[in-house]
């Protein structure tokens, strides 16, 4: 059973690796270098960005709930922000009864250069994953990741994702 571990621990991981043509443009730690929980990367790949978080942490309830806070401000009557609270609530709920201690959690933010995307949510018995969002709800929200996690402005984040995203259209 010892040797299988490794084999299901990298097909649990898979959705969230790198691969060779993605590039780690930035790393910071999640909620901080001194109370480290996790990372947040931003990755820019053939015709996508993405933000992922990979998170660490005895706190899960606390970051359910701080995100839910921050989404219900900022979208407080948006079908795709409803739809992504339900998953974030189920995967977070599915993953506090699973496993106690430390909790692997992971969420992926990602844009492709012809405004489609998806949200992955990973952590619990089963992925989330949510396409269909709207481009302009995928955007923007990836910006204010960027701005709260790489100290862009959201001005500079959405520059950002226009313009390496620009060259990559579909």
């Amino acid at each position: 059973m010892k040797k299988a571990l490794p084999i299901v621990a990298c097909l649990w991981l898979y959705p969230f690796t790198i691969h060779a043509e993605d590039t780690v443009v930035r790393t910071a730690a999640v909620p901080n270098r001194l109370l480290r929980q996790g990372e947040a990367r931003l990755v820019r790949g053939p015709r996508f960005v993405a933000v992922q978080i990979k998170l660490h942490t005895r706190h899960l309830a606390k970051v359910r709930d701080a995100i839910a806070e921050s989404e219900s401000a900022t979208w407080p009557d948006s079908p795709d922000s409803a739809r992504y609270l339900h998953a974030l609530d189920t995967s977070c709920a599915q993953a506090l009864r699973a496993h106690s201690g430390k909790i692997h959690f992971e969420i992926e933010w990602r844009l492709r250069a012809n405004g489609t995307g998806r949200v992955r949510i990973s952590g619990g018995d089963e992925d989330h994953v949510l396409d269909n969002l709207s481009p302009d709800y995928l955007k923007h929200n990836l910006a204010l990741i960027m701005a709260d996690r790489f100290d862009f402005s959201k001005a500079e984040a959405l520059a950002w994702i226009h313009t390496h995203l620009a060259g990559e259209r579909e």
